[in-house]
């Protein structure tokens, strides 16, 4: 496993809490530093692209679940 957080395939250690049901990991990079994001949401959270510590907006992936699949686009 690679241990430079720079390197593409590094991944952060795993966590020692078990993700609850209501939850969902997240998880991505800035594509211009590749500073790694990551955390346990609500599932209802719906977390929108967000600028790196760099200045680059940082993307989102798109099979996060969220208010849109579960009940709908009201908006």
């Amino acid at each position: 496993m690679p241990t430079d957080p720079r390197d593409p395939a590094w991944r952060p250690p795993p966590s020692r809490k078990p993700v609850p049901s209501d939850t969902f990991y997240f998880e991505t990079r800035c594509p211009a530093c590749l500073r790694w994001y990551w955390g346990n949401y609500p599932l209802w959270v719906r977390i929108p692209p967000f600028p790196c510590i760099c200045g680059e907006i940082v993307p989102v992936p798109g099979d996060q679940p969220g208010y849109v699949e579960r009940w709908g686009d009201i908006g």
